[in-house]
């Protein structure tokens, strides 16, 4: 005998229904707009970082030995390391990329590049800074006076076109070495120092 009536769930089946729901939901959900563009800004960010460092050199003195790795330090509550984490472990020559996040505290180890996010204010950032005087560091920022507070690359936007400038005399007072080929590409701030 057919009958048209259908099982009640019980309570195990309607949670499982509604975990599988709200799991589908969160899956399929797309972030909204502004959360997208700043991934993708952090995520060309990663990338241009990762290619300064083929056209940089660092004194021997930054490196324990040839096969220290890079260490970049990025400091700012804003900034999604997670974006970070495609350069992570990556290989340059014999040195592998390392990538830590200080959100709260003290850099600790000495980088070799750090990446100074734009909330950041001027007095946490000399804060760091003195830990870090004279010791050979790419000194990256993303706020608009940066150069001016110390930094030897600053992004900026050009046309709507993310673009960096340097200054090629902070990269001097650190010991590092810029390639005539990154300068081409970069907004070069003290031209005549």
């Amino acid at each position: 005998m057919i009958t048209d009536t259908l099982p009640i769930p019980n309570k195990t089946t309607i949670r499982l229904t509604v975990v599988v729901v709200v799991a589908m939901t969160v899956l399929f959900w797309a972030p909204g707009k502004g959360y997208t563009q700043q991934a993708r800004e952090y995520q060309v960010k990663a990338a241009f970082i990762y290619n300064f460092i083929k056209f940089i050199q660092w004194p021997d003195t930054a490196f324990k030995n040839d096969t220290d790795p890079f260490h970049i330090c990025i400091i700012g509550n804003d900034i999604p390391s997670s974006q970070f984490q495609s350069i992570k472990g990556k290989k340059f020559g014999e040195r592998t990329i390392e990538v830590y996040h200080v959100k709260h505290g003290e850099i600790h180890d000495n980088p070799n590049i750090l990446f100074v996010g734009k909330d950041i204010s001027i007095e946490n950032y000399r804060r760091h800074m003195s830990v870090l005087e004279n010791k050979p560091v790419l000194i990256i920022g993303e706020t608009p006076d940066f150069i001016q507070w110390g930094g030897v690359i600053n992004f900026i936007f050009r046309n709507e076109r993310l673009g960096f400038e340097i200054s090629p005399k902070a990269a001097r007072n650190r010991g590092l070495t810029l390639s005539s080929r990154l300068l081409k590409l970069s907004v070069i701030v003290d031209k005549t120092q």
